[in-house]
């Protein structure tokens, strides 16, 4: 029941109370008890659809953010405004960059 409501929805009603409703009419469809504790079905239900819904942009953040940061330290630290990379002139160790560009 879960990987069903996960499935088919979650994604398209976000509100909890009318997701309530085609539980409630698959169980009756079913000739099956409606769940006592329809909020934690409903709960990780959601937690399972809004996994699902995130992990394409999760897996693109984690490889590209620790770049991006960097050269945006280093773009702040350019007190000229021109983008460029001497980190040691105006303050911003090479270590620190260091740290982003490895994660």
């Amino acid at each position: 029941m879960i990987a069903w409501l996960a499935d088919e929805v979650c994604p398209s009603e976000l509100n909890e109370a009318r997701q309530r409703d085609p539980v409630l009419a698959r169980c009756r469809a079913s000739k099956l008890e409606a769940p006592g504790r329809m909020e934690r079905l409903i709960g990780s239900a959601n937690r399972i659809a809004d996994e699902r819904f995130c992990e394409p942009c999760r897996g693109c953040l984690l490889t590209s953010l620790p770049c991006c940061a960097a050269s945006l330290l280093v773009q702040r630290m350019n007190n000229d405004g021109v983008p460029g990379t001497d980190v040691g002139e105006h303050g911003l160790q090479p270590w620190a960059v260091g740290v982003f560009a490895d994660a």
